[in-house]
């Protein structure tokens, strides 16, 4: 590839990336032989059907953010969101996102990977946050919200990242009267009531 073309390539990545759309690409004069080419030479990555990144950029992107920006509505979740509000020594296996239960079910990244959880728009905007992580901002749930969510699977990951989770958020930051709105909302008050009740 020409250098002409090297740099038009490298300036539509910084000004739209760093993950870009094979749409973005073509507008831009790179038509799908271009792209291969580029694929090929390792200068470009697939993350999945129609989402790029330059290799050199891969890793300065979190999982977190590779699930983020290849995911229509996807909002960090469960696990990862405590992992991402620190309120678990819990390293997630994979990366939890929400999405609303809207149409067809995304396709996840080849990597890494994701697991999907569907919600009614009311409930999968309930506590719904954009955190300003670089270079790729992510949609994370808040803390209370996180924390109704570890309550509502807390079969999954035992009482004690429940009551992890629960001592680190009265540590910190904490919002009783959201926090039991949401628990209302999520059905989860009866579940962490006694935890609140015996900590506060």
């Amino acid at each position: 590839m020409d250098k002409s073309k090297m740099t038009r390539l490298k300036q539509l990545f910084a000004q739209q990336g760093p993950i870009v759309r094979s749409k973005q690409l073509k507008q831009h004069g790179f038509d799908s032989r271009s792209i291969q080419s580029l694929l090929a030479a390792d200068t470009l990555i697939r993350l999945k059907d129609g989402y790029y990144v330059m290799s050199d950029t891969l890793p300065q992107l979190s999982d977190a953010q590779i699930a983020a920006a290849t995911i229509s509505g996807a909002v960090l979740y469960f696990l990862s969101a405590a992992a991402f509000h620190q309120l678990t020594t819990v390293i997630p296996a994979c990366v939890y996102v929400a999405v609303p239960n809207k149409g067809v079910l995304p396709v996840p990244p080849a990597y890494p990977p994701v697991d999907i959880t569907r919600f009614i728009p009311r409930i999968h905007a309930l506590g719904k946050t954009m955190a300003a992580t670089t270079p790729v901002p992510v949609a994370c749930y808040n803390r209370e919200r996180t924390i109704c969510d570890l309550a509502k699977r807390w079969q999954e990951v035992g009482k004690d990242v429940l009551i992890e989770a629960i001592r680190t958020y009265l540590q910190g930051d904490r919002n009783l009267q959201l926090l039991y709105d949401y628990a209302d909302n999520l059905c989860v008050r009866d579940i962490i009531h006694p935890y609140l009740e015996a900590m506060a």
